[in-house]
């Protein structure tokens, strides 16, 4: 079991949140997936296994595994510690798109680290209706349309038969036209009544 530190107020002002164990700490949505964001131990890290991970995803996959195996406190800080720039490049080409299946494939190996698998799939759950704005998303900042990303698509969602018509149908559509109605839609919400 987790070693639990108690809620707590830093003379800071820095709250300081703990978790009962890896499960509570991913279910309370502390496990994001920005490396620069997790503070954690060198050793647990070097000692978890680097083998078939995602490619770009690998210091994800082995944060999620190290929590899980860890006997060390898990801790989430509200504060911000850390400032970055704000910049959408990792959207250019549709990668969201490809982030958004990786993220989805992470989460289906979750259970064989020990999460909780209800847990996990209720976040699978979620996937085919976001699918549709991620979609968008990607064919409005350039997903091209090949056979490789039809087949990933079809791969991915066929359990969910509507959604994938959606989708399919958001697919074969030229990115000229979603990047028009996108646009169009932004300088109606820019107009002040």
């Amino acid at each position: 079991m987790q070693t639990v530190l108690q809620e707590r107020e830093c003379s800071n002002n820095v709250e300081f949140f703990s978790a009962k164990s890896f499960n509570d700490f991913f279910e309370r949505g502390f496990c994001i997936g920005l490396l620069s964001s997790i503070i954690f131990n060198r050793k647990a890290w070097l000692d978890v296994d680097r083998e078939e991970y995602l490619p770009g995803w690998s210091y994800y996959e082995i944060a999620l595994k190290m929590i899980a195996r860890s006997t060390l406190p898990l801790a989430h800080i509200r504060f911000p510690m850390i400032a970055t720039l704000e910049s959408c490049d990792w959207v250019k080409n549709g990668t969201e798109f490809f982030y958004f299946i990786n993220w989805k494939n992470i989460l289906e190996r979750l259970p064989n680290f020990g999460y909780n698998v209800g847990y996990v799939n209720l976040c699978l759950s979620k996937f085919p209706k976001k699918l549709i704005i991620i979609l968008l998303r990607a064919k409005g900042n350039g997903l091209k349309t090949t056979k490789n990303n039809l087949f990933r698509l079809c791969k991915e969602f066929y359990k969910s038969p509507f959604y994938l018509v959606l989708a399919l149908i958001i697919f074969i559509i030229p990115n000229f036209i979603i990047k028009s109605v996108r646009d169009i839609r932004k300088k109606i919400n820019d107009i002040k009544i």
